[in-house]
């Protein structure tokens, strides 16, 4: 399987519905909530393309550039964007959904590094 083949079948994505529990002070999404689901998503898109252990190593730049309201639907998708030789970035987006017409609106973005790792928790090739 080539590079390209990989990337694509490591996309992960996961949709949510923003509920009460979720909210910040203004009645959006809690960012560091936010940053966690983001974190999730990125983790699983580089499991299945290093198909290794890997650590979360650095995230950001992340860029909010819409609130989330209350009840929104969203969607979370993350797909590779850099593979280095043991690191790996995945850049994750978060999209507001509109409930009538299924057209989206993107929220937030960020990168996620990671690191693939040995029992010992130290930095091994990923291919």
């Amino acid at each position: 399987m080539n590079i390209e083949e990989k990337i694509q079948q490591s996309v992960a994505r996961q949709d949510r519905v923003v509920f009460k529990n979720s909210l910040n002070e203004h009645n959006t999404l809690f960012g560091g909530l936010a940053l966690k689901w983001m974190d999730e998503v990125a983790y699983l898109s580089a499991h299945r393309f290093a198909r290794k252990d890997i650590l979360t190593l650095t995230a950001g730049p992340i860029k909010f550039r819409k609130p989330i309201p209350y009840k929104s639907f969203i969607i979370i998708e993350g797909k590779v964007s850099n593979v280095g030789r043991v690191k790996l970035t995945i850049s994750v987006k978060v999209y507001i959904e509109d409930k009538e017409t299924g057209a989206r609106a993107e929220a937030i973005e960020g990168d996620f590094v990671f690191v693939a790792v040995d029992e010992n928790l130290k930095p091994v090739r990923l291919m």
